[in-house]
């Protein structure tokens, strides 16, 4: 599970690249949310098939909340990123590109990109338990 996490965020990372910068949809909202909770998802798959191990001692509710929490600080770091790239990135690109390129929005987008971020980890969750109580 860690390798097709890995190489889905990496593939999620390049679309988000593709549509955000190159095409100049990256202040579309549905979009935004879209591949925040994709995103969420995601690195909740990551953390938990890669803490797998390290997590069998925890009870359920526990390892709910560790991957919850630790997939929103990820959201969180990216949000910085975000943040630095808006502030070190913007006049480069246009001085290289002739258009302005947008990294982040307001508080607001900020919010909801975070908000994003957590449905996702909970929606890995929701599907990872549902499944292992289907098969088990």
């Amino acid at each position: 599970m860690t390798k097709k996490a890995i190489f889905l965020l990496v593939t999620l990372f390049l679309i988000n690249i593709y549509v955000g910068i190159c095409k100049g949809w990256g202040e579309d909202f549905w979009l935004s949310a879209g591949f925040h909770l994709s995103g969420g998802f995601l690195i909740a798959m990551l953390l938990f098939s890669f803490y797998n191990n390290d997590f069998a001692s925890l009870r359920q509710y526990l390892k709910i909340l560790v991957v919850i929490a630790m997939t929103l600080g990820v959201g969180v770091v990216w949000e910085f990123l975000e943040f630095i790239a808006s502030q070190t990135l913007v006049q480069p690109l246009y001085n290289f590109y002739g258009r302005h390129f947008y990294f982040m929005g307001n508080l607001a987008d900020t919010m909801s990109d975070l908000l994003m971020d957590t449905l996702g980890a909970i929606a890995f969750l929701i599907t990872y338990y549902g499944l292992k109580t289907k098969k088990g």
